[in-house]
């Protein structure tokens, strides 16, 4: 197994950033206090395979998706510490959800249905999340794990998981704040077969149409 000695990453080097992230193994990156690493329209991607982890000191550092993308897609295992994640943008452009009750028979029922999505409202869903309008600031693909540690999301959106969307992968947020985070459905996350927790930190002013803080799906 592959380990790197911290790498300390500058505020203007997203591109060495995202150039540094291994094909496969652990790496582990350094962000100096205070500094702010812009996206310029594309997410960090931690590939199947790959352990990655983000730390700074003091009041930590910034990644910034600047509304153009989400901040993560994380396939393998994402450790931040310090980390603050922000303006992470998965809506894709596409328009809201209906009102959830004004559709004939919109109610959530899995049985019996392909994928699920038997009712009006259900096809409506699973437009918005196989068009990828899914986790504004981390999205955790199958098998996948991420970890923010003293960390924060905020400013983040999305049809379906402003913050999080855990696809059945897995979340933990400790001592992690989550805020101004706005979605269709689950403003902090919403689990979709998967598993999450939380322990401390704060959450405020989280916007969601269906499970303001959270949403859980059954696995189907």
């Amino acid at each position: 197994m592959l380990f790197c000695l911290p790498l300390l990453v500058t505020a203007s080097s997203s591109a060495a950033l995202r150039a540094s992230i291994p094909t496969s193994g652990n790496a582990s990156f350094t962000l100096s206090e205070g500094d702010t690493v812009e996206l310029n329209g594309t997410a960090l991607l931690v590939p199947l395979g790959v352990s990655l982890q983000l730390s700074s000191t003091g009041s930590g550092a910034t990644i910034d998706a600047q509304h153009l993308s989400r901040v993560f897609e994380v396939h393998g295992v994402l450790l931040l510490h310090r980390i603050h994640l922000i303006n992470g943008n998965a809506t894709q452009g596409l328009p809201p959800l209906p009102k959830y009750g004004n559709l004939p028979g919109s109610q959530w029922d899995p049985a019996g249905a392909t994928n699920g999505y038997n009712t009006a409202w259900g096809v409506a869903f699973a437009d918005r999340e196989q068009s990828g309008a899914v986790g504004g600031g981390v999205l955790v693909r199958a098998g996948g794990y991420a970890q923010l540690d003293e960390s924060s999301i905020s400013g983040c959106a999305a049809m379906l998981g402003a913050a999080l969307y855990i696809d059945g992968g897995e979340a933990v947020l400790v001592a992690t704040s989550v805020r101004s985070c706005v979605a269709q459905v689950g403003g902090i996350m919403l689990i979709d077969g998967a598993s999450a927790s939380v322990s401390g930190g704060v959450i405020h002013d989280m916007v969601g149409a269906l499970g303001a803080a959270f949403a859980m799906l059954d696995a189907y």
